[in-house]
């Protein structure tokens, strides 16, 4: 596999390191007991027991159960993701996404593009895509769509959230973005979310990516104004761009501390 080409773009390094704090994860803390006891769960066997235990904890109050019953279901940790994001059928549409990515922190190849409405990241992923392409039997405007519909986060992370909802969520409990809540808690602060990366390489005569992004959510019980619980969501994706060959996930973190 031949290594990810460098990014030209004037006088820019792509020596730039990525920004922001990490997020410090929570550590399970599983007994063996209780690691063999999820592996012997079917997957919908898990969800149920999931689902049941978060309404129970959450109708009582008992944060540092819901926490537990979290951390225990092994099948939140690595969520098969079937469908990509769709793609515009408007010119209009287009416009509104490349908008939306220049408002977006995003890594490419290891160059940071802090949002920006003057941000030159639409023009250096488009560059880089034609550069992937020369001499290949793949449009350089195809892989350049099909990657700014993967970066924005309006179509990258809206399959992610009803999947993550359909299992999180109840009569008790909504899973809502953290952006939409009106509010903002102090053990998840936007500079703390790493931005959205992208590698786009060529190997064997053919255009691959692998892209990482974070979305911040919380799972608030249905009279509170303030998350419950906050998770970080991250959408993993690797395909190939000549094939269309994709394996999508969604990995579920959580950032409320243990009580």
């Amino acid at each position: 596999m031949s290594p990810s080409p460098s990014l030209m773009a004037g006088s820019m390094s792509t020596s730039v390191s990525r920004s922001g704090a990490t997020i410090k994860q929570s550590n399970s803390n599983l007994s063996v007991s209780s690691k063999k006891s999820q592996q012997h769960l079917t997957m919908e066997e898990q969800i149920e027991r999931l689902k049941n235990n978060l309404s129970r904890f959450a109708r009582v109050s008992n944060k540092r159960m819901a926490l537990r019953t979290l951390q225990d279901c092994v099948y939140l940790r690595n969520i098969p993701l079937e469908r990509t994001p769709d793609m515009p059928t408007q010119r209009e549409e287009w416009k509104l996404l490349e908008e939306e990515l220049c408002l977006t922190n995003v890594q490419i190849n290891g160059l940071l593009f802090n949002a920006s409405a003057a941000s030159q990241v639409i023009k250096v992923l488009r560059a880089l895509c034609q550069e992937l392409c020369k001499g290949l039997r793949v449009s350089s405007e195809t892989i350049f769509m099909a990657m700014l519909v993967r970066t924005v986060n309006s179509t990258n992370s809206s399959d992610a959230y009803f999947s993550m909802n359909a299992l999180l969520g109840s009569q008790d409990l909504v899973l809502k973005p953290l952006q939409e809540s009106n509010t903002n808690p102090k053990q998840f602060q936007p500079e703390e979310i790493p931005p959205t990366d992208l590698s786009l390489y060529e190997a064997g005569g053919e255009v691959h990516a692998v892209l990482t992004a974070y979305y911040p959510y919380g799972l608030f019980r249905r009279s509170d104004k303030k998350p419950w619980i906050s998770l970080l969501m991250q959408v993993h994706e690797r395909l190939n761009l000549n094939t269309g060959a994709s394996v999508r996930q969604v990995r579920t973190q959580i950032t409320t501390p243990e009580l």
